[in-house]
């Protein structure tokens, strides 16, 4: 089945990822996740929405195991290959999870932190993310976090980043009448 993240996949670190704000964007997130991750009593990392796996790679080169997850196939398939390219096939697996399904999903371990990035969550309806949320808790383990990046209906050093470039579209792309999570 072909997701709609499925023919951004192979241009996404292009088009976001190595761009200024997408740049900037994730420095802030990392910037918070290298105050919290020595908190951790464990090494174990269940990532939602991992797209391309930018965040999975970080996770284990700072010694993490994670099992990155994402609905789309290219993206997945993407990530895998950067999972080669960098030699860290015993620190990052991929699996194909569905947020729609995520309550019907079976993990096979416990983790020390579940993390998603970049408002991946933003793409279900407010139902289903309350109950992907009480169906996190009982994949921790003690001490274990939750941390989500949620992307917020008006952004504005995205909207000044686009806006210099003339790129409008993009500049007003997340303002929305009504917010998608509530």
């Amino acid at each position: 089945m072909t997701v709609p993240f499925d023919i951004l996949a192979h241009d996404y670190d292009q088009t976001f990822t190595k761009s200024l704000i997408g740049k900037i964007q994730r420095k802030q997130v990392w910037n918070y996740l290298d105050k919290i991750l020595p908190e951790l009593t464990g090494k174990e990392i269940l990532e939602l929405t991992c797209g391309t796996g930018e965040d999975a790679l970080q996770f284990a080169q700072r010694g993490f195991h994670v099992l990155a997850t994402d609905s789309s196939e290219e993206m997945l398939l993407v990530a895998e290959s950067k999972v080669k390219q960098y030699s860290l096939h015993g620190k990052i697996k991929t699996q194909r999870v569905d947020l729609e399904t995520f309550d019907q999903h079976g993990f096979d371990q416990k983790f020390d932190l579940i993390f998603s990035n970049f408002g991946g969550l933003n793409c279900i309806s407010p139902e289903k993310f309350k109950s992907i949320l009480s169906n996190m808790q009982a994949l921790l383990n003690q001490n274990g976090r939750i941390v989500i990046v949620l992307i917020n209906g008006f952004c504005l050093w995205e909207t000044i980043y686009y806006s210099l470039k003339f790129d409008f579209r993009k500049a007003f792309r997340r303002i929305r009448i009504k917010p998608s999570i509530v």
